[in-house]
C-alpha cells in the first residue's frame, strides 16, 4: 500500500525560530498567536483526530489517514452539531488560489473518514493593521472565507471553490498515485503550467509538492517590427551572437540621467511576517543596511556604509541623510521595487526627514532602465536581468569570489546577529561587503556604459 503525505504549503506551525533560513522573517510563536487569538486554554495537539474529537474543542496539528493519503491540518474546531471548521493558515493579506490541490486533498480524505466539515477558514494577516506597544494577536491575525482575485478583491468563497473543482483535481490527484504505483517517477505532470515534485520517505510514503516551471520564450522566427525595443535587444543578440547596443541611444541615456557627483547606493533589508516594532504592519520591511559609492567629477571615489540590528529604522535614514551628498545622480537598480519603495516608507514613518528624502528621491535614476529600454544586451544574459548576471556578463565581476553571495544569505546571516552583534564583527564585515558588491557592480557598469559611447 502507498501513501502520500500531504502538508500544508505554509506551515508556520512548525517554525523553529533558530533556524533562519525562512523568506519572511518571523519572531512570534504561531500556535501561542491562535491561542491568544481565539482565547483558549483547552486543546489537542497534535493527537489523534479520533480521540480529540471525543475531549477537545479545539485541535492542532491533527493528522488523517484514509488508506491512500496523510494529511495534517493545521487547526480545526469541533462545532455544537458535531461539524467541524478546518482552519489553513495563510500568511499573506489576500489568499489566492495556491496551493488548492492540498486544499482538496484534505476535503477528500474527510469526506472519506466520514468527517462533516461545516466551513473552510484561513487564518491571514491583516493588512491594515498598525502595531502599537505590544503585538496584538485578536487584530494581526483574522479569519477570511474568500479566495482573492489579483487585484485582491474577493472572488469566491473557499468551501464552494474547493467543492466545484474537487472533481477535477480528485482525478489529478489520482493521475499522481498512478505515477507513482507504475513508476515511481520523481515528477509527475498535472497541467502544462505545473508538475508535482514528489519525495519519497521510506518504501511505502511520499511527499508531494507543487512546483511551477517555465518554458523558454525565445523564438527564432519572430517579427521584428512588432517588438517592443528590450526584446529587440535580447533577439537582435541573440540571433547575432554578440553584445547589442544601441549607442547612440546610450549616449543620450547618459547625457540626460548623469550629474556629478554620482551615486551608486544600495540597501538591505529583512521582511517580517508579524510587525516585531511600533508602527510596523504585517510584511512590512525594515532596512538594515546600507552601502554607497560617490564619484567626483575627478574619477574620485567615496565609499560609506551603514548597519545595525533591531529596530534601527531611525539610525539608518539618519546616516544616510548624513553620507548623501545633496546634489547630483543617485543610481540604483530596480529602484521602484526596491530602494524608492524604501525610501517613502521611511518619508511616512518620519515625517520630519520627508522633505530631505523627496529630495534624495527626485535624483534617483534606476540603471537598469537601460536593459528595459533596450539600449544594450548581451546574448550570455540568457534572459536574466538581475545586477548579478549584468556584471558577471559585461564586467566579469563574480559573487562567487566573496563569503555572502545573494541576497538572501545576507538576510540570513543579519538574522544571526540578533544576540551577538557587537561581538561579531566578521559577520557584520561579511554583509557589508556583499551590499558594496552590488553598489560598486553599478559603478563598474557605468564605466563600461561611457567606454561603450566614447567613440561616438
Amino acid at each position: 500500500m502507498i501513501k502520500i503525505i500531504r502538508k500544508p504549503k505554509y506551515d508556520y506551525l512548525n517554525i523553529d525560530k533558530n533556524d533562519h533560513n525562512h523568506f519572511l522573517r518571523c519572531d512570534y510563536d504561531f500556535k501561542n498567536l491562535i491561542l491568544s487569538k481565539y482565547k483558549l486554554t483547552s486543546y489537542c495537539d497534535e493527537g489523534n483526530f479520533f480521540d480529540c474529537a471525543n475531549k477537545h474543542k479545539w485541535f492542532f496539528k491533527v493528522k488523517l489517514d484514509d488508506g491512500n493519503f496523510i494529511v495534517e491540518i493545521p487547526l480545526i474546531r469541533k462545532n455544537k452539531d458535531l461539524t467541524y471548521n478546518i482552519y489553513f493558515l495563510n500568511p499573506t493579506a489576500y489568499p489566492k488560489f495556491d496551493d488548492v490541490y492540498y486544499y482538496v486533498d484534505v476535503l477528500e480524505v474527510l469526506k472519506n473518514l466520514n468527517v462533516p466539515v461545516n466551513d473552510i477558514i484561513f487564518i491571514n494577516l491583516d493588512i491594515k493593521y498598525i502595531r502599537q506597544e505590544k503585538l496584538e494577536a485578536g487584530k494581526v491575525l483574522k479569519e477570511t472565507r474568500f479566495f482573492y482575485n489579483k487585484k485582491n478583491k474577493p472572488l469566491i468563497k473557499i468551501k464552494d471553490y474547493l467543492l466545484e473543482k474537487k472533481s477535477y483535481l480528485k482525478n489529478e490527484r489520482n493521475n499522481i498515485i498512478d505515477s507513482i504505483k507504475n513508476n515511481h517517477l520523481r515528477y509527475c505532470s498535472i497541467n502544462k503550467n505545473h508538475l508535482y515534485e514528489i519525495k519519497k520517505n521510506n518504501e511505502n510514503t511520499y511527499e508531494i509538492k507543487a512546483i511551477s516551471i517555465m518554458k523558454d520564450a525565445y523564438k527564432k522566427n519572430i517579427d521584428f517590427n512588432n517588438l517592443s525595443a528590450k526584446n529587440y535587444a535580447r533577439i537582435k543578440s541573440e540571433k547575432d551572437k554578440k553584445i547589442f547596443i544601441d549607442k547612440l541611444g546610450l549616449k543620450y541615456w547618459l547625457k540626460n540621467n548623469t550629474s556629478f557627483p554620482i551615486t551608486f547606493i544600495d540597501f538591505e533589508w529583512d521582511r517580517y511576517l508579524l510587525p516585531p516594532f511600533y508602527k510596523m504592519k504585517p510584511l512590512d520591511v525594515l532596512c538594515f543596511c546600507f552601502t554607497m559609492y560617490e564619484l567626483d567629477e575627478f574619477g574620485n571615489l567615496k565609499f560609506s556604509y551603514f548597519i545595525d540590528k533591531g529596530d534601527c529604522r531611525k539610525e539608518f535614514i539618519e546616516k544616510l541623510l548624513n553620507d548623501i551628498s545633496n546634489k547630483g545622480t543617485i543610481f540604483c537598480y530596480n529602484l521602484n521595487g526596491a530602494e524608492a519603495l524604501r525610501l517613502k516608507e521611511l518619508a511616512l514613518l518620519f515625517p520630519k526627514y520627508s522633505q530631505k528624502i523627496y529630495s534624495i528621491l527626485d535624483r534617483m535614476v534606476d540603471i537598469s532602465d537601460v536593459l528595459s529600454e533596450g539600449l544594450i544586451y548581451d546574448y550570455k544574459m540568457n534572459g536574466n536581468y538581475d545586477l548579478k548576471t549584468l556584471v558577471e556578463t559585461f564586467n566579469k565581476i563574480s559573487y562567487q569570489d566573496i563569503v555572502i553571495k545573494d541576497g538572501m544569505e545576507a538576510v540570513y546571516k543579519h538574522r544571526q546577529l540578533a544576540d551577538n552583534f557587537e561581538e561579531n564583527e566578521l559577520i557584520k564585515a561579511e554583509i557589508v561587503k556583499y551590499c558594496s558588491y552590488d553598489s560598486y557592480s553599478m559603478y563598474i557598469f557605468y564605466l563600461s556604459m561611457l567606454d561603450f559611447v566614447r567613440s561616438i
